[in-house]
C-alpha cells in the first residue's frame, strides 16, 4: 500500500480521509494532479494493487462546513473524470485511516470494481434537465380542457373564502392535466434521444414545471452528436420546454454497481 504525499502537515495531522472515488492504480497521481479539495489541500491517492482512492486528508470533519464538500465533490470528481476513467463514491464517503480505505474498499473486491472501470473507459456522462415553460403549458391547459376555463373563470373575482373549494378543484384539475402532458413530452423526449446513449437514468424531477431529468452515459467521441440531438429535441419544444444540457461529468449515475 502506497500513497501519494500532500504537504507533510496535512497528512501527519489527518484523522479522517475524505474519499472522492476510485481510479486505476496507473492513473492515480495524474488524475489528481494540481487539484484540491474542501479544506484547500492536496487531493492525493491512496494505492492497493490496481486501484487508487482519489482522498484528501481531513483533520476535523465537522469543522469544514458541509457546501464546502458539496462544491468539492463535484469539481473534484468531475476533473478528474476529464484525466481518466472514474467511480465516484457517494457524497460524504468518509474513513478514518489508510488502511481503512483499503480494507473497506479497495481490497474487498478488485475484480468487480477494475471491471466497473473498464465499462467507463471512452465514455463521459452529460444531463438533460428539461423544464416546462409554466405560462406557455397553463395555457394549452385552459385551451384543451373547458372544465378548467369555467372554473377558472368563476373563481377568478370571487372573495378567497367563498371561491377555495373550486379553487382546490382548479388545482388538481390542473395539476391532472399537466401530469399528462409530462407523461407524453417525456416518453416523446426519451424516443428521441434514447438511441444516441449507450445507458440512460431518469432523475427525479420535482416541482411543477419539471419534465425530464435524463442522466446519459456517451462515447466521448459522439458526445457532439448527442448534443445535436438534443437540440433538435429543443428546436422541436420552443417556446413550451426549456433545455439544458450539463457536462461532461464525472459518470455519478452510472458507477452505482462499481462502488
Amino acid at each position: 500500500m502506497t500513497h501519494t504525499a500532500p504537504a507533510p502537515t496535512a497528512v501527519e495531522t489527518a484523522t479522517e480521509w475524505y474519499v472522492y472515488g476510485v481510479v486505476r492504480a496507473g492513473d492515480g497521481s495524474g488524475a489528481v494532479t494540481d487539484l484540491a479539495g474542501a479544506t484547500g489541500e492536496a487531493v492525493t491517492v491512496i494505492v492497493h494493487g490496481e486501484l487508487a482512492a482519489v482522498v484528501e486528508a481531513v483533520p476535523e470533519v465537522g469543522d469544514v462546513p458541509a457546501s464546502r464538500f458539496v462544491r468539492a465533490h463535484a469539481r473534484v470528481l468531475d476533473a478528474v473524470a476529464a484525466r481518466c476513467s472514474v467511480l465516484p463514491l457517494r457524497f460524504g464517503t468518509v474513513v478514518v485511516s489508510d488502511e481503512a480505505v483499503v480494507d473497506e474498499l479497495l481490497a474487498t473486491d478488485q475484480d468487480h470494481l477494475i471491471a466497473a472501470l473498464e465499462q467507463l473507459d471512452g465514455h463521459v456522462q452529460l444531463l438533460l434537465r428539461a423544464r416546462y415553460v409554466l405560462d406557455t403549458v397553463l395555457g394549452e391547459v385552459v385551451a384543451e380542457h373547458p372544465q378548467v376555463r369555467e372554473l377558472r373563470a368563476r373563481t377568478r373575482d370571487l372573495p378567497d373564502d367563498a371561491a377555495m373549494p373550486e379553487r382546490v378543484r382548479l388545482g388538481e384539475l390542473v395539476s391532472q392535466a399537466i401530469e399528462s402532458k409530462r407523461a407524453a413530452d417525456r416518453e416523446a423526449m426519451l424516443e428521441a434521444l434514447h438511441p444516441h446513449a449507450q445507458r440512460w437514468s431518469v432523475r427525479p424531477s420535482g416541482g411543477l414545471d419539471g419534465l425530464l431529468d435524463l442522466a446519459v452515459l456517451v462515447d466521448e467521441r459522439a458526445a457532439a452528436d448527442f448534443e445535436a440531438h438534443a437540440q433538435a429535441v429543443a428546436e422541436q419544444m420552443a417556446g413550451r420546454v426549456d433545455l439544458q444540457l450539463l457536462g461532461p461529468m464525472a459518470p455519478y449515475d452510472f458507477a452505482s454497481d462499481g462502488v
